[in-house]
C-alpha cells in the first residue's frame, strides 16, 4: 500500500476508535482505485467476516451494492452516493479539485506559477464530507460537525499522540504529532487496523 492509502486507513481508524476504543478496522487491498468486481468481492468478504459497517477507498459504488445486499451501513469515497443507496449511506470524503486546478492554470497563464507542495484540507475547502445519510442521527451529525470545527480551528489533530502501531509499539509520544513529511511517507498502521 502507498502512504496515501495507509494515512487514510490510519486516520479513519483513529476516528473510529475515538468513539469506540475497542473497534477494529479490517482491510483488504485490491491494488486499484476502480475495479467494481474486486471492490465487490472485497466488501462481500468483509461482510462474511462479520463487519458491521463497510468503508472503501476505491471509486466504484460496488461496496454500496454489497452493503445494500447485506443491509449494513456504508461509508463511500470520492462521491455522494446518498441518492443511490439511501438505506445504507452514512457519508464519505469528497475532494473539490476544481478551485485548485483553476488556480494552477491561471498562475501558468499569468506567468506566476511556482512549484509547490499542496495538500488540501477542510479549512481551505478542498476536503469535505458528502451529505449524511438518513442512518446518521442528529446527535452524531452534531458531534461530527463539532469535530470538523475543531479541525478547522487547529484544536484537533487526529495524528496527535500517544499513538501505537498495530503491533503495540509507540510511534507518536503524548504531546507530539506526525510531521507533514512523515504523513506523506507513512508505512505503518495504527493500533486497531487488521491487515
Amino acid at each position: 500500500l502507498i502512504p496515501e492509502v495507509i494515512r487514510h486507513i490510519n486516520a479513519f481508524t483513529l476516528g473510529v476508535r475515538s468513539v469506540n476504543p475497542t473497534a477494529t478496522v479490517k482491510t483488504i487491498e485490491i491494488k486499484s482505485w476502480f475495479d467494481m468486481t474486486k471492490e465487490r468481492q472485497a466488501a462481500d468478504s468483509l461482510v462474511s467476516q462479520g463487519v458491521d459497517v463497510l468503508a472503501n477507498g476505491g471509486d466504484s459504488p460496488a461496496p454500496g451494492e454489497s452493503a445494500k445486499a447485506h443491509n449494513i451501513a456504508w461509508i463511500g469515497y470520492d462521491s455522494d452516493q446518498s441518492a443511490n443507496f439511501p438505506e445504507q449511506w452514512l457519508t464519505g470524503p469528497i475532494y473539490n479539485w476544481g478551485p485548485y486546478y483553476l488556480n494552477q492554470v491561471q498562475s501558468v497563464m499569468d506567468g506566476t506559477w511556482k512549484k509547490d507542495d499542496y495538500y488540501g484540507n477542510i479549512k481551505d475547502g478542498f476536503n469535505a464530507l458528502a451529505p449524511f445519510g438518513k442512518r446518521v442521527d442528529d446527535a452524531t451529525k452534531a458531534m461530527i460537525e463539532a469535530k470538523k470545527a475543531d479541525i478547522i480551528a487547529g484544536k484537533l489533530d487526529i495524528f496527535a499522540g500517544p499513538i501505537k502501531d498495530n503491533k503495540g509499539a509507540e510511534k507518536v509520544a503524548a504531546g507530539a504529532t506526525i510531521s507533514a513529511d512523515d504523513r506523506q511517507a507513512i508505512s505503518w498502521f495504527v493500533d486497531g487496523v487488521v491487515v
